[in-house]
């Protein structure tokens, strides 16, 4: 497996101005910040989509709470600060 792949993709002009500001006040290139800020992204949504899907689960096997019970709980803490 080679240790990059090449994306092609089209920004807005002004988010590649910005792309560049960053790089230059880092010392490094586009493409480094790039592969930074997806590497995050990608990191966060699949942490999410992990949430999202043990959430399914639980409520799958009878572990979640309605509604109204959530909000109840919600109100009943936020009146206590």
């Amino acid at each position: 497996m080679p240790k990059t792949a090449t994306i092609t993709a089209r920004i807005d002009p002004e988010l590649n101005e910005a792309l560049e500001r960053i790089a230059a006040a880092q010392g490094r290139s586009k493409s480094w910040v790039l592969n930074e800020m997806l590497r995050e992204q990608v990191e966060k949504e699949s942490a999410f989509s992990a949430a999202v899907q043990a959430g399914r689960e639980s409520i799958r096997a009878g572990q979640g709470s309605d509604h109204e019970a959530v909000m109840q709980r919600w109100r009943m803490r936020r009146g206590k600060r």
